[in-house]
């Protein structure tokens, strides 16, 4: 019962509207997979041979464990040991669901009154429904808006008989057949390659059917060609292990480089060096690819605002590395935590259309300008806290390396915070102008716009601590390089996701503040007083 991958691959090339573009169905179903399961791949099986696969063999699927459960009360309830359940585990002995009321009575409360269960079932009842809907596609026919309505810019389920014709030796007669579910009938009894041929060719008519008549709406095929290749290449999840291992590596050369300089260490830091550049090369092809298939700048939304974040970084990274080859390997690390952050978080990947607000020039201006000001901010306080572990390890022997290493990554956090600092002052300003053609004010004192300025003024005391005989000590400055990161995080998530206000149209649910953010302070903390209790020491 597993669809043929040659035909999935076929049927993933049709185009369909969904969401308010027209996309391929390799799209869809990637976007289908993760919103139901969380995840990109399963079974090892492509997204398109398990849609296919739920639509063809609804009675199957309906049993096997594929939707997603973040909530280990009810997964002990439905006595899952795994995080995925399957669709009949959820219904009685009467076929209802056995979370209804319950999620009922969720519907009815406010957010902020909803507990943490309470909001997992509600998560629930989207993926059942999605589900539900794929599962019911042959007898409702309502979930794959596939044919062009002619001169109207709007796709329909209903396949236009009169118009598609059906060779005879597929049927002997189109009258009174829906041409979808004629589609699904014959694939569920094909085997092998040999039997997808009657399929194959119902596939070529729809999509002559959608070139004829979808007239602008139908994306050149090179276009198309570049999004299938960018789902199948999941370019920004491969770079998490890339940049993780290419600045492991990187750092622990470097480290073997401070107490033994040799030339094979030396022309190792070059290879990785040059590995972490086409990484960086490879991750900026990546987001020209989905600029180009979005049809916008990729940086509206929280997941392309936190892959530019990391692009940012890396580039800021690279900028300093001529000076220093430990920035641009303690750079890429961080960079692949931040990566970790995108998928582990469950930020939202699907492209989607512009909001009408973000639909200016400025957009290109204004945001690249500040998201770029959180990379160079993000390293700074990333080399601070570096800077402090190395003041832990520092002993009598490795004192006079140490102290090296230390002011160099100082002189380098505090270029970076400047760059960091200029950028942000300058996009918040552009911002402005962009809220008064937008807005007609160009400040208004919304939370995006009063944290920025916070960020601003944190960042000015930090870089004009050395005015203060009392804060001119190098372990001063690094502590507060890492705090004011803290800041950067309240303007970059806080805001959308905490508080109410204009610039919130990203941010999706709203949330309390994560117990790992409470973690890190914790570390920080402790990093923080053992690297003064040694600096002291030593």
């Amino acid at each position: 019962y597993k669809i043929n991958k040659d035909h999935s691959g076929k049927f993933e090339r049709l185009l369909i509207q969904h969401d308010g573009r027209i996309k391929p169905i390799s799209t869809y179903s990637s976007e289908i997979i993760r919103k139901v399961s969380r995840s990109e791949k399963i079974y090892n099986q492509t997204p398109s041979q398990v849609l296919l696969g739920m639509i063809c063999y609804p009675e199957i699927w309906s049993n096997i464990p594929l939707l997603k459960i973040q909530n280990q009360q009810i997964l002990t309830e439905l006595n899952s040991e795994e995080d995925l359940v399957s669709f009949n585990s959820l219904l009685n002995n009467d076929d209802i669901y056995i979370y209804y009321d319950e999620t009922s009575s969720a519907f009815n409360k406010p957010e902020s009154e909803r507990s943490k269960r309470e909001k997992e079932l509600l998560k629930l009842w989207e993926r059942i429904n999605i589900f539900y809907s794929l599962k019911s596609t042959q007898i409702e026919n309502s979930s794959l808006s596939i044919f062009p309505v002619k001169n109207i810019q709007k796709w329909t389920t209903k396949s236009p008989l009169n118009e598609l014709k059906i060779p005879n030796e597929i049927v002997d007669s189109n009258r009174s057949i829906n041409f979808l579910n004629l589609y699904f009938d014959i694939l569920k009894f094909c085997n092998d390659k040999s039997d997808f041929e009657a399929a194959d060719k119902l596939l070529i008519i729809i999509q002559k059917y959608q070139i004829d008549n979808g007239g602008d709406l139908i994306p050149s095929k090179w276009k198309l060609d570049l999004e299938i290749m960018y789902n199948k290449l999941n370019v920004f999840h491969k770079l998490f292990y890339f940049y993780f291992f290419s600045g492991l590596i990187s750092l622990i050369l470097i480290i073997f480089q401070m107490f033994y300089n040799n030339k094979w260490i030396n022309k190792s830091i070059r290879i990785m060096k040059w590995i972490i550049i086409l990484g960086l090369f490879i991750h900026t092809l990546g987001l020209v690819a989905r600029w180009i298939i979005s049809d916008h700048a990729p940086w509206t939304n929280g997941y392309e605002a936190m892959i530019y974040t990391v692009w940012a970084t890396m580039l800021a990274g690279l900028i300093f590395s001529k000076k220093s080859d430990l920035t641009l390997s303690a750079t890429t690390l961080v960079s692949s935590m931040l990566l970790l952050f995108t998928w582990i978080s469950y930020l939202d990947p699907t492209i989607t259309n512009v909001v009408p607000v973000l639909n200016s020039y400025w957009l290109m201006i204004h945001v690249s300008v500040i998201v770029s000001s959180y990379g160079f901010l993000i390293m700074g306080g990333f080399l601070g806290l570096l800077s402090l572990i190395l003041m832990i390890f520092k002993s009598n022997k490795n004192k006079e390396i140490f102290n090296s290493k230390i002011s160099e990554l100082t002189i380098i956090n505090e270029k970076s915070l400047i760059i960091g600092l200029f950028m942000l002052t300058i996009g918040t300003f552009l911002g402005g102008v962009w809220a008064n053609e937008s807005w007609g004010r160009y400040w208004g004192w919304d939370p995006k716009e009063t944290w920025a300025l916070v960020s601003i003024l944190v960042y000015a005391f930090i870089l004009h601590m050395r005015f203060v005989p009392g804060l001119q000590r190098i372990y001063t400055f690094n502590v507060a390089s890492v705090i004011g990161v803290y800041s950067v995080l309240m303007t970059y998530f806080g805001v959308n996701y905490l508080l109410s206000g204009l610039h919130s149209y990203a941010a999706g649910d709203k949330v309390s503040i994560p117990m790992s953010v409470w973690i890190s302070v914790l570390i920080v903390i402790i990093i923080a007083i053992l690297a003064k209790l040694k600096n002291n020491k030593k």
